[in-house]
C-alpha cells in the first residue's frame, strides 16, 4: 500500500502511507488484512471487526474468498 486514506475517502480525506506491501491470491482476505492495517494508524474511523464491514459479508455470501481468519494464515518479516 503506497497511500491509504485512514479517514474520509473514498476521493479525499487524510492519507498515510503505511509502508507495506501486502500481496494475496483472496480478495477478501487481503481486504481484511489491509482494514488491519489502516486500523493502527492514530486518527484512523475504521473500528469495526473487519468481518462486519457490508463490503467483506457480502464478498463472502458471494464466496469470492475465504469466509474466515481460520481459512488462511498470514505472514510477516
Amino acid at each position: 500500500m503506497e497511500e491509504s486514506f485512514i479517514n474520509g475517502g473514498p476521493a479525499c480525506g487524510e492519507l498515510r502511507n503505511p509502508n507495506v506491501v501486502l500481496a494475496s491470491g483472496d480478495r477478501i482476505a487481503m481486504d481484511v488484512e489491509a482494514i488491519k492495517v489502516i486500523e493502527n494508524f492514530e486518527g484512523a474511523n475504521l473500528t469495526a471487526d473487519p468481518w462486519s464491514y457490508t463490503q467483506i459479508r457480502r464478498a463472502v455470501e458471494l464466496e469470492i474468498g475465504v469466509k474466515s481468519e481460520q481459512d488462511y494464515k498470514t505472514i510477516s518479516e
